[in-house]
């Protein structure tokens, strides 16, 4: 068996959420996350905004339940792609903060 190499234990989701860099926005579907990071999956038309080049870039994504939205700020550490439409990214957190609107 396997030793698991991260530091803190990933929680499966899939919620929808914004990829924000510096140039464009990206929605994306949250496929898990950590306290460390997160693994998202980014399909069809909005897969075409990102490439492998966003590798080590600066990120922000936005959470929003409600009320409340997290915004993480992280790098892009790994793009993965299994076709042209479906691409996957992981995102290591550098920040996080919470907002709620009132």
């Amino acid at each position: 068996m396997e030793k698991e190499r991260r530091e803190s234990p990933r929680r499966e989701s899939t919620c929808q959420l914004s990829i924000l860099f510096k140039d464009r926005e990206v929605r994306a579907d949250l496929r898990n996350i950590s306290s460390g990071g997160a693994f998202i999956h980014v399909a069809g038309e909005e897969s075409h905004k990102i490439t492998f080049a966003d590798t080590g870039r600066a990120v922000t994504f936005l959470l929003t339940n409600g009320k409340s939205s997290v915004n993480y700020k992280g790098t892009v550490g790994r793009y993965t792609e299994s076709d042209k439409d479906n691409k996957y990214v992981a995102i290591h957190f550098n920040q996080r903060t919470m907002h709620e609107s009132s």
